[in-house]
């Protein structure tokens, strides 16, 4: 999904440097790559439940409290 969605952000790129850019076609990959982007948020939240789940109450509470801090989040944009 990651790759589909590099792919999209290239495509619109390259979409956007032609001298007379066209819009439908811009915003045909935009729709494309946002239908990419909830695909990769729904199976972002899938992991989450799931992982989740896998831990004792303990080390689900600390894991909460470390993602609400902000401990669980690296560079760029999350989806939880």
């Amino acid at each position: 999904l990651f790759e589909q969605r590099r792919g999209f952000h290239d495509q619109i790129e390259a979409a956007l440097q032609v001298a007379t850019p066209d819009p439908t076609a811009i915003g045909r990959l935009v729709i494309a790559d946002h239908g990419v982007g909830e695909q990769i948020r729904t199976e972002h939240s899938k992991f989450q439940t799931r992982f989740e789940a896998l831990l004792s109450p303990d080390q689900l509470a600390n894991f909460k409290a470390q993602r609400e801090n902000g401990a669980c989040s690296g560079p760029g944009k999350r989806f939880h």
